[in-house]
């Protein structure tokens, strides 16, 4: 169960740094980047997904947690 949880929010950081690489200025997807993420780690990502890195960023279930527990 923690495995598919893992990759769904590993998946969300992907789309997550995809969407930050389009448009860097939007301050929803920056909140979202700092607050469930880690912006390092979204920064990770999207330098992974540029090809300068090879490995992407980390995901941590605590923090994406409690992340989420902060924005309701």
């Amino acid at each position: 169960m923690f495995q598919r949880i893992r990759r769904a929010i590993k998946t969300g950081l992907t789309n997550l740094a995809t969407l930050c690489m389009d448009d860097m200025g939007d301050e929803i997807v920056v909140e979202y980047a700092n607050t469930l993420y880690d912006y390092k780690n979204v920064r990770d990502e999207m330098l992974y997904l540029e090809g300068k890195r090879s490995t992407g960023g980390k995901t941590s279930l605590k923090h994406f947690f409690d992340g989420l527990v902060q924005e309701r």
